[in-house]
């Protein structure tokens, strides 16, 4: 359950960030991205994996 609620707290934060603060992504993109299990989407598994702060990292942001 522990690492459950990281990967959510990371998910969220890359959601909020992206999708809604910054507008480097659209929910469409997102959603085609997962349903392919990130293949042939390297640039934005990228962003999604270097662009958001992580849980755990003593930032603010995904740790609320």
């Amino acid at each position: 359950m522990i690492g459950g609620s990281a990967n959510t707290g990371d998910s969220l934060a890359v959601i909020d960030q992206l999708i809604y603060r910054e507008k480097r992504l659209t929910w469409d993109e997102m959603i085609e991205a997962l349903k392919d299990n990130w293949q042939g989407h390297d640039r934005l598994r990228q962003l999604v994996i270097n662009a958001v702060p992580k849980y755990g990292n003593d930032n603010d942001y995904p740790d609320n």
